[in-house]
């Protein structure tokens, strides 16, 4: 019989949350950039404002880039952690769980935002760039 509590509890969840905490750093630390230089330069701002009817889009962009940056933060940083399905699968709650705590914080974000469609970028991008893992 499957012990379904054992295999979440096996999972290397540090090391997940460490890779996702680094791959969300990087991915606010460049919302903050864009937000400053958005202020300093009018024309980025208003280039940002004319992106509005592309936002779909660009949301979708940014979560595979979370989280095709996840996985690649897990595979340098933690090289001693064997990824496959379910380790990619506590990459993708780790990232979740970290966007939702950041939400909740009062920072100005521009592109970095919690939302159903951001998380389910975030796992087809984490899914996407360790398909070597889980096959």
């Amino acid at each position: 019989m499957s012990q379904p509590w054992r295999q979440i509890t096996q999972q290397p969840w540090g090391s997940m949350a460490g890779a996702a905490a680094l791959s969300l750093a990087l991915a606010m630390a460049i919302d903050q950039g864009v937000i400053v230089l958005a202020e300093a330069w009018p024309p980025l701002a208003a280039g940002l404002m004319g992106l509005g009817s592309w936002s779909i889009f660009l949301i979708l962009a940014i979560g595979l880039g979370v989280g095709a940056l996840a996985v690649h933060c897990a595979e340098r940083l933690f090289p001693q952690v064997r990824l496959n399905g379910g380790s990619l699968w506590t990459l993708v709650a780790c990232v979740g769980g970290e966007l939702g705590l950041l939400s909740l914080l009062p920072l100005p974000v521009l592109l970095i935002s919690f939302s159903e469609l951001m998380v389910m970028a975030i796992l087809v991008g984490v899914f996407w760039r360790g398909r070597a893992y889980w096959r």
